[in-house]
């Protein structure tokens, strides 16, 4: 089967339970969301599934494995060494899983995949507290806390360490816990 054809049926199958937006390239808003951060890396994905919540996220990586399509997820695009896109394969968009919860009591925040540094930092400063990672607002704060590298505590796993709990999605799109 040839890419576009694969690609073609990445997308019906993702069609059968995705809600979010399934961008093609002949979509008007595609251009702007297959753009990263990285110039260096101008690959164009096939199909970018922008999620809104983690069932969709659980619904990509189940037809991502289903079909071997090459795949990549992107929260900000800020990828240095270009883990944020694919050529011509599917780019699971977090972008839109956007929400911030700050527990003052606690100290504590909750934030979805698709939040940038600025996002949770902008939240965390309501209350007078601060999100020790990175220094570009336009970094994905999943991605940093993953496999980043940040100023304010020097290398991520600091920030991991931070973590208290949360929860993963795993290779085959089964939901776990995270942290304790």
């Amino acid at each position: 089967m040839n890419r576009g054809a694969h690609i073609a049926a990445v997308s019906r199958r993702l069609a059968e339970h995705f809600r979010g937006r399934l961008l093609r390239q002949d979509d008007p808003d595609y251009a702007a969301a297959a753009r990263v951060w990285n110039g260096m890396f101008d690959s164009l994905p096939g199909l970018i599934a922008r999620c809104r919540d983690a069932e969709d996220v659980q619904v990509a990586i189940g037809v991502a494995n289903a079909t071997g399509v090459t795949t990549a997820i992107r929260c900000g695009g800020h990828s240095l060494a270009g883990f944020s896109t694919c050529k011509g394969g599917l780019v699971i968009d977090l972008s839109e899983m956007c929400q911030v919860q700050v527990d003052e009591g606690t100290r504590k925040a909750r934030f979805s995949g698709g939040c940038l540094l600025g996002t949770v930092d902008a939240e965390t400063q309501k209350f007078g507290f601060a999100f020790p990672a990175g220094v570009v607002s336009h970094t994905g704060a999943g991605g940093l806390i993953l496999r980043g590298w940040n100023w304010l505590a020097e290398p991520s796993l600091r920030t991991i360490l931070r973590q208290r709990s949360g929860f993963h999605l795993g290779p085959r799109g089964r939901l776990g816990a995270a942290g304790g």
